[in-house]
């Protein structure tokens, strides 16, 4: 994977914005000349710099905040023009002069001013500040080990899709689920998408899940669509797909998903990895009311980024997640689901970012079990019930809540600390 700066200032905003295929990005120039370095030429900003500060559509995160998310970031610029620049898992070796870093073929400004580094982009609204450090730079070695431990390791994080990945644009619920595939970005023209309608038309067709698919000590082979009965009609299970991408072709007229029985899951996804759903809309056909299916179901899952969607109910839940990591909600809207928000449970790196949760009802808005999630950025209001149940490791960062929605938080100490402490 080729490092840009460009691709790497976003990747800071996708530490905080959870969206790691969406960059807003620094405008770079394209580099007509390198800069210049000569082992006898020095430079008055050399020094260690660590990143202390981010601001994001308005939306600030000083060193503390970034601290508890684990977002780290330095430059270390040396003394002949040389340097190296890391965020989050990312490293690459510079060259410099004042006023001006170069990253292969791209030039980006900078500015110091009593020993803060500011790299700033007004047409995004993205700014970031980096504070001379009096501790020694660290050595290359030393960088790669800190990223590979903000990583975990060896990362495991979002592999990005080749260029070569296959397009492919429907217009109704047939034509959508004859293109599902590996490697396929699915675009859907504007309409209603009722998946019940086609797994009636083709019940003989496809085949019946069977849960023990997954059991650890089955040989099973499963891939692609499958059904499920449920009380009141079929629902549908997409299994083991990697590198699925469903969005809107108009991002003003968004496409809906529909399925019809109150029990089954609108998308229920099973054993799968690098799955994008964006700008959907996604629901059930009819009137709220009690039922069992959720919005979006997933189990054993990997790397799922829900972008600029909308969910809604009547689904128990918009969001229910078990066995999963790494799933990334950003740019949302969920309302009107019967039970609460979201169930998670031994699901780990759930990120909600810049997303509206409202007018649900009727238990626990979001139900926690193991694992951890964090809110930045989130609004929560018009929510009738207890707003968190949970034993794994919860963050708020700067969210919103309404009357109703504080007051139950703050009956938990831990998470009221934490609104205090990071939110409005």
């Amino acid at each position: 994977m080729t490092f840009s700066f460009r691709k790497a200032a976003a990747a800071a905003a996708a530490m905080i914005l959870a969206v790691c295929f969406i960059f807003s990005g620094f405008t770079a120039q394209a580099a007509t000349t390198k800069a210049k370095t000569t082992s006898a030429q020095t430079y008055k900003d050399a020094g260690y710099y660590v990143l202390s500060y981010v601001a994001e559509e308005g939306v600030e995160f000083d060193a503390e905040t970034l601290e508890a998310l684990g977002l780290i970031g330095g430059l270390i610029l040396n003394d002949d023009g040389t340097g190296i620049f890391y965020l989050i898992d990312e490293y690459q070796e510079i060259t410099w002069s004042d006023g001006k870093l170069t990253v292969e073929d791209e030039i980006i400004d900078y500015t110091v001013k009593k020993d803060v580094l500011t790299i700033a982009e007004e047409s995004e609204d993205i700014e970031f500040r980096f504070t001379k450090s009096k501790d020694p730079a660290p050595t290359l070695d030393e960088v790669k080990e800190m990223i590979g431990a903000a990583a975990g390791g060896e990362p495991e994080g979002f592999y990005e899709f080749d260029m070569d990945d296959d397009m492919v644009i429907v217009e109704n619920a047939e034509e959508l689920m004859n293109a599902l595939g590996d490697y396929t970005t699915v675009v859907l023209m504007p309409g209603t998408y009722n998946l019940t309608e086609w797994v009636d038309e083709h019940s003989k067709e496809v085949e019946k899940w069977d849960w023990e698919f997954v059991d650890p000590d089955s040989t099973a082979e499963y891939f692609g669509i499958y059904q499920e009965s449920v009380f009141d009609g079929t629902g549908l299970i997409l299994a083991n797909y990697y590198g699925l991408t469903l969005t809107s072709a108009d991002p003003e007229d968004p496409a809906e998903i529909v399925v019809e029985p109150r029990y089954a899951d609108v998308l229920s996804f099973v054993d799968c990895s690098n799955i994008t759903i964006d700008n959907l809309v996604l629901g059930h056909t009819i009137e709220q009311g009690s039922c069992q299916g959720d919005v979006l179901s997933l189990y054993d899952c990997y790397n799922v980024h829900v972008v600029d969607s909308e969910l809604y109910g009547c689904g128990t839940y918009a969001f229910e997640v078990t066995d999963s990591g790494n799933l990334n909600v950003s740019g949302c809207d969920i309302h009107d689901c019967t039970y609460g928000c979201a169930m998670l449970s031994e699901t780990y790196d759930t990120l909600f970012m810049h997303t509206d949760f409202h007018d649900c009802e009727e238990f626990t808005m979001f139900e926690i079990h193991g694992g951890n999630a964090d809110f930045i950025d989130c609004s929560f209001e018009k929510l009738d019930g207890n707003l968190f149940s949970t034993n794994g490791d919860v963050r708020l960062v700067q969210c919103t809540f309404d009357k109703d929605a504080r007051a139950s938080l703050d009956e938990n100490e831990e998470l009221g600390g934490l609104i205090r402490e990071y939110s409005k």
